[in-house]
């Protein structure tokens, strides 16, 4: 009698998972592989924020352990983040915006209207030229601009919620668990 053909081989890929540890963490449940820092670990609402760190609330029940709160998480969610974060999008979002149209505008001019490009101003300098070299103005002027908004108004209030960020109890300046 011959061996099975399946003798000899490793096991199938649904034969090698490994086993899982699952539990009650908190209102959800989770299962994790046995020996992991998360099955080990038995932290409470109070130390944790479930589901990782984000800017969104997150989705029960997803099945991902909670990590631990840091500095940065316990102080996302507070006033002072939210109208930082606000002022910061005020000023970047339209400024973004207004360069990109602006952007496009010369490549679109350059593309569809090459005698409007074309058109000499005085001796050899073109429309396009002008344009062109106002694309380097405009960048510098709005590098300059950011520099002085953010000295003004943001600096300030970023590095308060930075010092907060590095004198939460447990903070890694390196990053990382320690």
């Amino acid at each position: 009698m011959s061996p099975p053909p399946d003798a000899g081989r490793p096991p199938s890929g649904a034969d090698r998972r490994p086993t899982l540890a699952c539990g009650p963490l908190h209102e959800h449940s989770f299962c994790v592989p046995p020996g992991s820092v998360a099955a080990e670990a038995a932290p409470g609402p109070s130390s944790t924020r479930e589901f990782g760190v984000s800017t969104v609330h997150h989705r029960p029940g997803d099945g991902r352990p909670p990590l631990t709160e840091t500095g940065y998480t316990s102080i996302q969610g507070t006033p002072e983040f939210a109208a930082l974060r606000s002022r910061f999008r005020r000023f970047v979002f339209p400024m973004t915006a207004l360069f990109l149209v602006w952007y496009f505008l010369y490549v679109l001019l350059s593309s569809y209207a090459p005698q409007f490009m074309a058109h000499k101003l005085f001796g050899n300098i073109t429309t396009g030229l002008v344009l062109g070299l106002g694309q380097f103005v405009s960048t510098f002027a709005i590098t300059t601009l950011y520099t002085r908004w953010a000295d003004r108004s943001f600096d300030t209030a970023a590095a308060e919620l930075h010092d907060r960020v590095l004198a939460y109890p447990g903070h890694n300046p390196d990053g990382g668990d320690r």
